[in-house]
C-alpha cells in the first residue's frame, strides 16, 4: 500500500496545481482565505504552519477515519462505498462552500472532493490498505495549501 500511496500522492499534489494554472479564478480570493483560516483558529501570515497542520492533522485523520475506521468495520459493497462517498462529501459542503468563490468555483471544488472520495474509497478495496487513500489525500491537501499559500504571499 505505501508504494502505490507514494506515487498517487505525487499526483493528487499535482492536481490542485494544474487546476490554479488552468482556472486561478476558482480559487479563492486571499481576503476569503484569511477569513476562513481565522475561523479555523489559523493565522493567514504563517502559511507553512497552516500547511503543515493541514497535511499533518486533516488529510491522514480523515483518512484514517473514513477509509480506515468506517469503510473497513462497517461498509462492505459497492453500495455501502456510495453512502460512504455521499458522507464524506457532504461532510465537505461546508467548506467547499466557505472557500469558493461563487458557483463555478463551488462546483470545481466539490468535483474534486467527490471524485476524491471516490477513488479514495475505490483505492482502500484495491489496496487492502488505507495508505494508498492516507499519502494520495495527504498530496492533494499540499497541493491545495500550496497554491492557497502562494495566493496569500501574493497579495
Amino acid at each position: 500500500g505505501i508504494a502505490p500511496g507514494l506515487v498517487l500522492g505525487v499526483l493528487a499534489f499535482a492536481a490542485p496545481l494544474a487546476a490554479f494554472l488552468l482556472a486561478p479564478a476558482m480559487f479563492p480570493a486571499p481576503d476569503t482565505l484569511d477569513k476562513v483560516l481565522a475561523g479555523w483558529g489559523l493565522d493567514a501570515r504563517h502559511p507553512g504552519f497552516t500547511m503543515a497542520f493541514m497535511a499533518i492533522v486533516n488529510g491522514p485523520a480523515e483518512e484514517l477515519f473514513w477509509r480506515g475506521w468506517l469503510q473497513d468495520r462497517l461498509l462492505k459493497g459497492w453500495r455501502s462505498g456510495t453512502v460512504l462517498v455521499l458522507l464524506f462529501s457532504s461532510y465537505h459542503v461546508f467548506t467547499v462552500g466557505t472557500l469558493a468563490p461563487g458557483g463555478p468555483g463551488a462546483a470545481l471544488m466539490l468535483t474534486g472532493v467527490i471524485a476524491g472520495a471516490v477513488f479514495w474509497t475505490w483505492s482502500r478495496r484495491r489496496w487492502g490498505s488505507v495508505w494508498p487513500a492516507v499519502l494520495s489525500h495527504w498530496g492533494a491537501t499540499m497541493g491545495y495549501m500550496l497554491v492557497c499559500a502562494k495566493l496569500i504571499a501574493a497579495r
